[in-house]
């Protein structure tokens, strides 16, 4: 710490107030990290911090990982920072899907309600399928919602692979998936591949 710092430069070292940590922040970001945590509560200085660089949001102080302006900002530099966004803001729907702008990846940080959200996780995985494995109960275990995943684009059956057990196990999502690549055959339940019919 402080005294580790003085011992190590001398007793000549001028510990920089908040006011100076404040301007240092607003120039060079990275300095939050640092900064002590009245500069980390500090809206301006947190603000200046994300702007240069999303991940920024992990040195803020709780509170402001709670504000909308400052997770906005965030995400518009890097999606993946709402990972240190509040649980609250990780349920928004609209910050979600900015982040979702700037990478898929993010969806990783998205809060359950989120990821089982029909309509955004069908996009989703109509895009990018691997992203299947993010969905979320009670959606996940939704034989209509698989159905819906199978058939809407030709990589769906991949996605499927994602699907929970009992899913998998649902004959006529096997038959839907196969028809769309036999190759589907190998993500269906044992009980099914074992089955005569398949």
């Amino acid at each position: 710490g402080v005294l580790w710092i003085m011992a190590a430069v001398g007793p000549n070292l001028k510990i920089p107030d908040k006011k100076e940590w404040i301007h240092d922040v607003k120039k060079q970001g990275w300095k939050l990290e640092i900064a002590p945590e009245a500069v980390q509560a500090d809206r301006d200085a947190v603000l200046a911090a994300v702007k240069q660089d999303g991940m920024n949001l992990q040195w803020a102080s709780e509170a402001l990982q709670d504000d909308r302006d400052i997770v906005l900002e965030a995400i518009k530099k890097d999606g993946d920072a709402l990972r240190f966004a509040s649980i609250l803001m990780q349920a928004d729907r609209e910050i979600v899907v900015k982040a979702l702008e700037k990478g898929w990846q993010a969806l990783r940080y998205a809060s359950p309600d989120i990821r089982a959200d029909r309509d955004l996780m069908l996009g989703i995985v109509k895009d990018i399928w691997w992203a299947a494995e993010y969905i979320a109960p009670p959606l996940k275990n939704d034989p209509g919602f698989w159905y819906m995943v199978i058939s809407q684009d030709p990589c769906g059956w991949m996605a499927f692979s994602y699907a929970p057990m009992q899913v998998r196990a649902n004959k006529a999502l096997v038959k839907q998936a196969l028809s769309m690549d036999t190759l589907a055959y190998k993500y269906a339940a044992e009980e099914v591949r074992s089955d005569r019919e398949f």
